[in-house]
């Protein structure tokens, strides 16, 4: 018996190992490579720290964005009405900076992949987004939101009768 518990605690410790390097740490990440925004893929946001963001938020480029730049649309939810704004976005590296307006906010990636990513925004508050086509994303995407969110409350904005538009 003690055998098979040495051998089934080397087998998890293993996978565990397995597990979290699967997830470490990215270098040299590339905001305009994850978001392909050429792709005009549609991101939704699944998680947040943010005390109340947008209700079904999502993102999709638009145009023909040439890199750095792009433009890109941010549809919510207001009660039961779609919203739309178009922010522009710049790129530099893991960085990437959002103006509308007068209203200027900045992020940068720490994680991700062509499915899914987690940013940490300039207010301190971490949000994790998945491509809207991506069925199966990186589960490495939630563990490092997880991961850099501690014991911060979070939202899901994509569970707020988010169907249309």
């Amino acid at each position: 018996m003690d055998r098979l518990a040495v051998i089934l605690t080397c087998w998890l410790v293993a996978g565990v190992s397995e597990s979290n390097a699967q997830c470490a740490a990215q270098a040299d990440l590339d905001a305009w490579d994850l978001l392909d925004p050429a792709g005009h893929h549609t991101f939704l946001l699944v998680n947040s720290t943010k005390s109340s963001p947008r209700d079904c938020l999502k993102a999709t480029a638009q145009g023909n964005p040439v890199k750095p730049n792009a433009q890109v649309e941010l549809s919510f939810k207001i009660e039961e009405r779609w919203a739309a704004t178009n922010w522009e976005f710049v790129t530099n590296g893991p960085k990437m900076s959002a103006t509308l307006g007068d209203r200027h906010e900045e992020a940068t990636i720490v994680y991700g992949d062509d499915t899914c990513h987690v940013k940490v925004l300039g207010s301190g508050n971490i949000e994790y987004w998945k491509r809207s086509d991506s069925s199966n994303p990186n589960p490495c995407c939630q563990r490092v939101f997880d991961e850099k969110r501690g014991d911060r409350a979070f939202t899901e904005p994509q569970t707020k009768g988010c169907t249309g538009a």
